[in-house]
């Protein structure tokens, strides 16, 4: 459980299959939510001892899962993407922070080209927050947390480097923004933090935002 302020987040992909997943019309994603919600502070005398009381009071518990089309989860255009993650958070009542929208669509990047999970009908991957009293969305967190559809600049994407894909563990990973193979003997472009791509997609990719899709490192 990560702690950002007083909020704590956790993320976790989950490698499993559930009756029925293989009927399903298209390939989906199934986010679980979880969230606890602290009751407020009633007098600020009880400021110094809230932190070790905070197991002892009762929360308000929520859990739901979400079902969405893979297609739209991973779409090219992320503002979609990223309105049905603040959706989803926004419909359990959960301050949306945009750490929050960031950390959830690298993970369902990283797990769709993953090979644990190819044969998959349904990813799933389960979300816990646990929300303190008084913590709020903030709309100002939210729009400076849009960097990401910031494009790269054209001399760091020029910068990159061109390699001949010809080791093993590239051809297995496909390329994160379309999703296909990368092919033996062609060329890729590999980003500073060692993710490799097909060179005219990860360039599409950086005209509209300067981070990696799947580890969000900053392409200057």
């Amino acid at each position: 459980m990560e702690d950002f302020g007083d909020l704590r987040f956790h993320l976790t992909p989950l490698d499993i299959v559930k009756p029925g997943d293989d009927c399903m019309a298209c390939d989906k994603f199934c986010i679980e939510v979880e969230a606890s919600f602290m009751p407020p502070i009633l007098d600020e005398d009880d400021l110094s001892d809230y932190e070790s009381q905070l197991f002892d009071v009762e929360c308000e518990w929520k859990e739901e899962d979400f079902l969405v089309d893979r297609d739209r989860l991973l779409n090219d255009d992320q503002e979609v993407s990223r309105s049905i993650i603040r959706d989803i958070l926004g419909d359990m009542n959960i301050p949306v922070r945009a750490f929050m929208i960031d950390r959830i669509l690298a993970c369902a990047r990283q797990m769709a080209v993953d090979n644990i999970y190819l044969s998959h009908k349904v990813l799933y991957m389960r979300v816990r927050i646990d929300v303190p009293p008084g913590f709020e969305s903030s709309e100002d967190d939210i729009i400076e947390g849009e960097i990401n559809l910031v494009p790269a600049s054209k001399s760091s994407v020029e910068a990159l480097e061109i390699v001949k894909v010809e080791e093993e563990g590239y051809v297995k990973q496909p390329c994160a923004v379309c999703f296909e193979e990368l092919l033996m003997g062609g060329e890729a472009t590999r980003l500073p933090c060692s993710h490799v791509y097909h060179c005219g997609c990860i360039r599409k990719w950086l005209e509209k935002s300067k981070f990696c899709p799947l580890c969000r490192f900053e392409i200057s």
